[in-house]
């Protein structure tokens, strides 16, 4: 009895059997697409589910930090009072707060500086500055802050812009892996003298192949979110798996090819 071609099924045969990439070079592109963006797609849920849990944690870090470490904030008509216009400095003067009207911005060293009307970013020796009235128009206190930091109210809109710019962003690029690993592939039949594989042919092998690679970024990706875990040739590995993947599909191909005409 023939085995149905279910996605979960593809998934198997692409990590660990590579009989089936013989036929699965011979399928329909339109097919191996379809495998394609439902292996992304499950990549870009997985990727909202550590996004979103980064984020909300980083907005709770932020009220938090408002309530606890900010004893006052009162911004009106584009002019921001932060601890009664007291010079206050963060994270080893990472962060500093400066809103008396003679603040001498410019002769700080930090990355991020919030002074009287505007808010400042440091990068190396350049200076962005962002005035206070070109983002905000309505008139806030800490406790306004606090609460409208709260995470429950962002959690349903971080969760789709997560999801649609993870969907494209893996999309585009792994996509491009594939189309390397898809001519390293094509080249190597050349070199060999399989004639019969052509492009579209080392592209389905190509999708396929980048399977294992996905679902090991996927572990990694929420390993990396939950714990720190950091591993610095994650992404050379990635690819050179894959390209291991599609190398031995296309010999083992035209092994059975050259047995066959024997």
């Amino acid at each position: 009895m023939k085995r149905k071609n279910l996605f979960i099924n593809q998934v198997i045969d692409s990590i660990k059997n590579f009989d089936s990439y013989k036929e699965i070079s011979e399928c329909k592109v339109l097919n191996s697409f379809i495998y394609f963006l439902l292996l992304i797609l499950i990549y870009a849920i997985i990727s909202t589910i550590g996004i979103t849990y980064k984020t909300n944690a980083k907005i709770k870090n932020a009220q938090n930090f408002i309530r606890d470490e900010i004893s006052s904030i009162s911004y009106n008509d584009g002019i921001l009072s932060v601890n009664g216009d007291e010079y206050s400095s963060y994270y080893g003067n990472y962060l500093i707060i400066d809103t008396s009207e003679n603040a001498n911005i410019e002769d700080y060293n930090a990355s991020m500086i919030f002074g009287k009307r505007n808010f400042y970013i440091k990068v190396e020796q350049n200076m962005m500055k962002f005035s206070y009235s070109n983002f905000f128009n309505q008139n806030v206190d800490k406790d306004t802050i606090v609460e409208a930091l709260n995470s429950d109210n962002y959690t349903a809109l971080i969760i789709i812009v997560s999801l649609v710019g993870a969907f494209i962003v893996l999309s585009i690029s792994t996509l491009l892996d594939i189309l390397v690993i898809a001519v390293i592939g094509f080249i190597i039949s050349e070199i060999i003298g399989n004639n019969k594989i052509k492009f579209k042919n080392a592209f389905n092998i190509a999708v396929h192949a980048v399977t294992l690679s996905v679902i090991l970024g996927m572990v990694y990706f929420l390993v990396n979110t939950f714990t720190g875990f950091y591993v610095k040739y994650f992404s050379t590995m990635y690819t050179l798996l894959a390209t291991i993947y599609m190398v031995t599909a296309v010999i083992l191909i035209n092994a059975e090819d050259n047995s066959n005409n024997s």
